[in-house]
C-alpha cells in the first residue's frame, strides 16, 4: 500500500513541476490587471548608442550595443539578442523586428528565453508573429520565484534588427496574496485520475484481505 501511494504521489508531483511554467498575454490591460509593483523602462528619451542601458531597475544589453532610433531601443548589429535583467515573476514589452535592407518590418517572429530556458508564445512553440509591427507581449510565471533574465531574439530568413519600445516587470497579484495559480486542465485531470486509482487499489486490497 505504501509503495502504491508513493508511486501515485510521485506521478502527481512530476505533473505539477512539468506544468509550472507560465502564461503569455497579448492584451496589455489584462496583463496589467494581474500584476502590481510594475516598473517600466521607457526608451523614448535615451541618448546615443551604448552597449548597456539601465532604466528603472531593468538592465538591457546586446552584443555590439544599441542604437536609439525614433524612441526605440534597437540592436546595432543584426540577428543578435537583447537580454533584460531584473527581478520579478512577470514581465511585458512592446517588441519589434526591423529588416536590415530598410524595407520596414519583416515577416518574422519573436522568440524568448526565460532564466536560460526557451519559452515562446508562438502557437507552435516556435516564434510569435510580428508581421503587424510592434506588438505587446506579457508573461506571468506560475511560480512566485523571480525571473532574473529574459532574452529576446527575432527569427527571420533575412538579416534583421531586434527592437523594443518599452519593457516592464512586476509581481503577479496572486503570488503577492499568497494564493496559488489555478492548475492547468492536464494537471487537474492527472490528479483526479491518480486519486481515483489510489482509492480503487485500497478498496481492492481490503476486499482481498477479507
Amino acid at each position: 500500500m505504501k509503495k502504491v501511494a508513493l508511486t501515485v504521489f510521485g506521478i502527481l508531483g512530476l505533473a505539477a513541476s512539468a506544468n509550472a511554467q507560465g502564461t503569455w498575454y497579448t492584451n496589455q490591460a489584462q496583463w496589467q490587471s494581474l500584476v502590481s509593483n510594475v516598473r517600466t523602462a521607457d526608451y523614448n528619451t535615451l541618448g546615443s548608442q551604448s552597449s548597456t542601458y539601465t532604466v528603472n531597475g531593468i538592465t538591457a544589453t546586446a552584443t555590439g550595443g544599441f542604437t536609439n532610433t525614433a524612441g526605440k531601443l534597437e540592436t546595432a548589429r543584426n540577428n543578435t539578442t537583447i537580454t533584460f535583467t531584473f527581478s520579478g515573476n512577470a514581465f511585458c514589452g512592446v517588441f519589434g523586428n526591423i529588416r536590415a535592407d530598410g524595407n520596414g518590418l519583416s515577416g518574422s517572429g519573436a522568440a524568448f528565453t526565460i532564466n536560460g530556458v526557451p519559452n515562446n508564445p508562438g502557437t507552435t512553440g516556435a516564434t510569435f508573429n510580428l508581421n503587424s509591427g510592434y506588438r505587446f507581449l506579457g508573461y506571468i510565471s506560475d511560480s512566485s520565484s523571480n525571473i532574473t533574465s529574459v532574452k529576446f531574439s527575432g527569427h527571420n530568413s533575412i538579416a534583421s534588427f531586434e527592437s523594443v519600445d518599452s519593457f516592464s516587470f512586476g509581481q503577479s497579484t496572486s503570488s503577492l496574496s499568497g494564493s496559488n495559480v489555478a492548475p492547468e486542465p492536464g494537471s487537474l485531470t492527472l490528479a483526479v485520475t491518480g486519486g481515483c486509482a489510489l482509492v480503487g487499489m485500497c478498496i481492492r486490497r481490503r476486499r482481498m484481505s477479507n
